[in-house]
């Protein structure tokens, strides 16, 4: 069951089809900022999101830091499309600004959300 983003977020989705025609995946980004229990200004979302290093199980996810309030840290995660459960892959704090993506299945389509953490 794909993930469904609380209703008061901005999501912006785009599909990615393999870099080369042996590699199957299609991994498709979910970025919203929607995290924590009380929210003063809800962080911005990260910005540039794309993929690369495509491979048949595994490929990095990347971002820019948004202008806007401060955001502390990031958190990511990943679910495959009719599959079972989200992994969570880590939070990062704001120096880091990529995450591998790793456990791909072969011939499957994937979400992935990385969300910006604010104060």
């Amino acid at each position: 069951m794909p993930l469904a983003p609380p209703a008061n977020s901005v999501e912006t989705m785009a599909s990615l089809m393999p870099l080369s025609p042996y590699l199957s995946p299609t991994v498709l980004l979910l970025v919203s900022c929607d995290l924590g229990f009380v929210r003063a200004d809800r962080p911005p979302s990260p910005v540039n999101v794309t993929v690369t290093h495509l491979r048949a199980n595994s490929a990095t996810v990347s971002w820019d830091v948004p202008e806007g309030n401060i955001v502390i840290g990031y958190s990511i995660s990943q679910q495959r499309q009719n599959g079972p459960g989200q992994r969570v892959i880590r939070e990062v704090n704001t120096t880091t600004r990529a995450c591998a993506l790793w456990g791909l299945a072969e011939d499957s389509d994937y979400t992935v959300q990385v969300r910006s953490i604010g104060l």
